[in-house]
């Protein structure tokens, strides 16, 4: 979660144990990207992403997060490259 969030693992572990209460709007956003939903979802514990979505491992969604850092053009190459490795790997 902290490499899908971008937040530190003591940053998370205090908010799972409850010695950290409040967070910024930022957190709240990077936090339900790492979920995969919206920040309203999240703060109401719903998710409206499609099905699909919600069956995301965290890599995928780590995979995700990294292709939409890249520029348009060159996370086109790349995903046709991995689609070319996938061909390979299940023939």
């Amino acid at each position: 979660m902290a490499e899908l969030s971008g937040l530190s693992v003591n940053y998370l572990s205090k908010l799972e144990n409850g010695s950290r209460q409040n967070i910024s709007v930022d957190t709240l956003l990077k936090l339900a990207q790492a979920f995969g939903t919206t920040a309203s979802d999240f703060l109401a514990g719903t998710n409206s992403k499609s099905s699909l979505e919600s069956t995301l491992t965290s890599h995928e969604r780590l995979l995700i997060n990294k292709l939409n850092e890249i520029s348009p053009d060159k996370r086109d190459v790349l995903a046709q490259r991995m689609l070319d490795i996938i061909e390979l790997l299940t023939k």
